[in-house]
């Protein structure tokens, strides 16, 4: 004869712990208190599965933060790239500026000269 001792929900559903109550009579008329302790027991493998479900919740949100850890570690990398770049250009156009100014003054010399 097998019974059922629903010990509360989890998030994926009720938990059913079942045990053999033919098996625990013997064993009750022997060991005094065993009533606290097939309590204790079962309380404990409840705890203890409540425990594991919420470490697989644990390791699944983990997952999801390494992962937007990793895509904004990427984002900000391609960020500094085009930041670097954008720099590089900023120097191009002043040199190129440069150049031009010195290019007019010349053009300007040969013609008036």
């Amino acid at each position: 004869m097998v019974s059922e001792l629903e010990v509360g929900s989890l998030m994926r559903g009720a938990v059913l712990f079942r045990f053999e109550v033919d098996d625990m009579i013997d064993i009750d008329s022997r060991i005094p208190n065993f009533k606290y302790y097939k309590d204790t027991v079962v309380l404990a493998f409840w705890e203890n599965m409540m425990l594991k479900e919420q470490i697989q919740v644990l390791i699944q949100e983990n997952t999801v933060l390494k992962r937007a850890v990793a895509i904004q570690h990427e984002r900000q990398k391609e960020y500094q790239d085009k930041n670097n770049e954008l720099e590089h250009l900023k120097q191009l156009v002043s040199q190129y500026q440069e150049q031009l100014r010195t290019l007019e003054v010349r053009n300007h010399n040969h013609f008036t000269a």
